[in-house]
């Protein structure tokens, strides 16, 4: 099959493309999914770059093989159901976060446990749902159950143009928040199209050293130390770290996120989505509503993903960059 791949860690130019991976055989508890569609995350840069010795040990036990498929996100149709399958059968169009099943949506084939996956709506088109599942869980999960937004609250974005922030964004504001969003004066205005309320240009501008307070502060582009964030979070605010794990110079931010909670009623956290078939039922009601939509920057074939990996790492894109594998 094709796919996209690494043996070794580093930078993309370790990358491959091969039309002659070998093809993935499903478990009992899983499904074999021909992949249509997904999109590069950060998780999949981190991966790769192995910035930590902790990150490669976790990455050998994350893949299936020295042969490391990356991609996080699958959106495509099931060809075949391991025995103690029970929720799909072969046909049904399906879309997911298979970070939690050893990856691989950068293959044209993907086997992961069912519980990983949801059904994809007839009025969601593949690319579409190549590009929702990590970064719109990550916003909803975010900010939902870490940040316990509701309405009228106060949030900062930070890092508001990405993968996860033009989401959280749009989340922010259906829960009724005042959002106020950081990002490159570049793209302000794709910003204020998802409806912020305030957008910061954080090259010109130090949003911690304003006068602002915040109820929640979803932090996506982790730009400095995070313990600065505490002088324009609320005195019952939450700050929500996302994915700090992946980095190797943050990786002690839980500890010290744990000991500052421990004082007064600031909160911090530190948060890596998770793959729910019921938060990916939300999202499809989002989505439909219109609520939520992935915006897309760009779609490549698998055959140039490595290029596609060399934009998303310049940092340019607005939104999502998807691969299609049809």
């Amino acid at each position: 099959m094709r796919a996209v791949y690494f043996e070794k860690f580093g930078g993309i130019d370790n990358l491959r493309f091969s039309a002659d991976v070998e093809k993935p055989v499903p478990g009992d508890d899983e499904v074999l999914v021909r992949v249509r569609a997904t999109s590069l995350n950060h998780g999949d840069l981190h991966l790769l770059k192995g910035e930590s010795l902790i990150l490669r040990i976790m990455a050998r036990s994350m893949f299936r093989s020295n042969v490391k498929i990356l991609g996080l996100d699958a959106a495509g149709t099931i060809e075949a159901v391991g025995r103690n399958v029970k929720s799909f059968k072969a046909g049904d169009n399906v879309f997911g976060d298979v970070g939690d099943a050893r990856l691989g949506g950068l293959g044209e084939y993907v086997a992961a446990n069912e519980r990983v996956f949801a059904l994809k709506p007839e009025y969601m088109p593949f690319t579409d749902a190549g590009a929702l599942p990590v970064a719109a869980l990550t916003a909803l999960q975010g900010l939902r159950d870490k940040g316990g937004i509701k309405n009228g609250h106060k949030v900062l974005v930070n890092g508001a143009s990405g993968n996860v922030g033009h989401m959280a964004v749009q989340l922010a504001k259906h829960f009724g928040a005042e959002v106020t969003a950081t990002c490159s004066a570049s793209k302000a205005e794709f910003v204020k199209s998802l409806g912020a309320d305030r957008v910061i240009d954080y090259k010109t501008e130090d949003v911690t050293k304003s006068s602002l307070k915040f109820d929640i502060i979803l932090d996506l582009a982790l730009s400095g130390f995070f313990a600065r964030y505490k002088a324009v979070l609320g005195e019952k605010g939450v700050y929500v770290l996302v994915g700090s794990v992946c980095v190797s110079n943050t990786f002690i931010s839980a500890p010290l996120m744990f000991l500052m909670s421990r004082k007064g009623g600031q909160k911090f956290e530190f948060f890596i989505s998770k793959g729910s078939r019921d938060d990916l039922g939300c999202v499809s009601g989002f989505y439909k509503d219109g609520i939520l939509k992935p915006h897309i920057d760009k779609i490549y074939k698998i055959e140039d993903a490595i290029e596609a990996f060399r934009y998303f790492d310049e940092g340019r894109a607005r939104g999502k960059v998807v691969i299609t594998v049809d």
